[in-house]
């Protein structure tokens, strides 16, 4: 079952590419131990995480499709990871390079960094 994100509002986005720092709020959507972008099923951008533990998410894969490259759709994946760990009282283990890259970009993300 798919179940959006809430993000704070954003400027109203007629159908067109992204610019830089904008994003819809009803972009990113959740399935089962995913946060993606587009299709279900063929998803155009998505992150991937583990539970482990009853406090724990490894983040251990992120993908943006060419299309989508540069928009910072990979960053706005993150960013709705980390605010579930938030919402879910939970950790975060950054084994994604890029995710890892985020975090070391991002030290307000460090409340949710798994020591």
């Amino acid at each position: 079952m798919d179940r959006a994100i809430h993000l704070p509002p954003t400027p109203d986005l007629a159908p067109r590419r992204l610019e830089e720092g904008e994003f819809s709020p009803d972009l990113v959507k959740q399935k089962e131990n995913t946060f993606y972008v587009g299709d279900e099923n063929e998803p155009s951008a998505e992150l991937h995480y583990v539970p482990t533990g009853p406090d724990k998410l490894i983040v251990d894969h992120t993908y943006v499709s060419d299309e989508l490259r540069g928009q910072g759709i990979g960053e706005k994946l993150v960013v709705t990871v980390v605010e579930y760990a938030r919402e879910q009282g939970k950790t975060i283990i950054p084994l994604c390079p890029f995710t890892k890259n985020q975090f070391d970009r991002h030290p307000e993300y460090h409340d949710v960094l798994a020591n």
